[in-house]
């Protein structure tokens, strides 16, 4: 038996206590999050109630959708293209592009701390497939705000305002540096100096990041030319590429 459900696309976040499901497939479709799946016991069934669904369907073998407590079908389950949850939506994203050490910053001792100069995100770490499901169905106009840089692992930095609605990591990029949303380094250099330090060329975006159980700093320094004008056919491409790559 098939089994979906439908939620609001902004709701997405909701869904990770599902990460680690087997078999539970995800899409995006006109502002919708569907998620689908073959079989479920107790124990999934009892994860998927706690979801604020806005509909619950059984599928038919022909993909026409039945409501729970109906008998009469609804409407069709959406097409493709449909990704694995945990692909769609992963835990821990991985590094967009290669990380310079924390000695890269020339003994500075940069740390990072909490920003006392709020700022609007423009910047956003997400997997590949999210960002291709949203990409494929927004307006022209709207993908015209954007641009994007992918790596061989998939993680995706879309740049631009105000960003896609998806989960994902938001950053906030300064005179081409990009932190955390919240967070800032101490003690403060300006950005033109900090990139400097780490050597990275004037078009290139630096990531500052935290190192895992310290209180250092290393970064990410994304290639200027890594970035791309958001089109639909520039997405597809891409997908083609990630896809070749995997053979």
């Amino acid at each position: 038996m098939t089994w979906a459900i439908e939620l609001d696309g902004a709701d997405a976040a909701a869904c990770g206590l599902l990460r680690h499901e087997p078999g539970v497939e995800a899409l995006l479709a006109a502002g919708r999050l569907w998620l689908r799946g073959q079989s479920c016991d107790d124990r999934l069934a009892s994860r998927l109630l706690r979801l604020p669904a806005i509909g619950r369907y059984t599928v038919t073998d022909d993909g026409a959708l039945v409501a729970d407590s109906t008998r009469v079908p609804r409407g069709r389950l959406p097409e493709g293209p449909w990704f694995a949850l945990h692909c769609w939506l992963p835990l821990t994203p991985p590094p967009a592009f290669p990380v310079k050490a924390a000695e890269d910053f020339g003994g500075v001792g940069l740390t990072l701390v909490r920003g006392d100069r709020p700022g609007d995100a423009n910047l956003l770490r997400v997997g590949f497939a999210a960002w291709m499901a949203h990409a494929v169905e927004a307006p022209a106009v709207r993908l015209a705000r954007w641009s994007f840089a992918v790596a061989d692992s998939g993680t995706t930095l879309v740049r631009g305002m105000p960003l896609p609605p998806l989960p994902g990591q938001r950053l906030v990029e300064e005179a081409g540096i990009a932190v955390e949303a919240g967070w800032t380094w101490s003690p403060w250099v300006s950005p033109e100096s900090l990139r400097g330090i780490v050597g990275a060329s004037r078009d290139d975006l630096v990531i500052v990041v935290g190192v895992a159980g310290t209180q250092e700093l290393a970064c990410e320094i994304v290639p200027g030319e890594a970035f791309v004008r958001a089109t639909r056919s520039a997405v597809r491409l891409t997908a083609r590429s990630l896809k070749e790559a995997t053979r």
